[in-house]
């Protein structure tokens, strides 16, 4: 099982995935969210790696610190985290506020 050392001075618990699309392959920084139910991509990256989150006929609602908004869902072909090879991933395509320029994505 792969191990993950924390820094106990760092703001977050971050990772690298690398996301694998139809198009191209991309490297992103995501963010541990514990209380998430979904990942979360920006559309930037979904249109990186070769999706069209435009087409996407699911949607769900989702509550943010300010609002209701609709997301898209996009299924992600290939994504590896921690040495882990995932496949079919979904994946909600939201921009997130720019807080952190490290991140890139949450992990739920």
């Amino acid at each position: 099982m792969p191990r993950l050392l924390l820094d106990s001075s760092d703001n977050g618990i971050f990772l690298n995935a690398t996301l694998k699309g139809p198009r191209s392959a991309k490297m992103i920084t995501m963010v541990l969210d514990t209380a998430a139910t979904y990942s979360t991509i920006s559309y930037e990256t979904a249109i990186a790696i070769g999706l069209n989150p435009a087409k996407s006929k699911n949607r769900i609602p989702i509550v943010t610190a300010s609002a209701i908004e609709y997301a898209l869902i996009v299924v992600i072909p290939h994504m590896t985290i921690l040495k882990y090879k995932l496949k079919n991933v979904p994946m909600l395509c939201l921009n997130l506020p720019p807080s952190d320029s490290r991140v890139n994505a949450l992990l739920g």
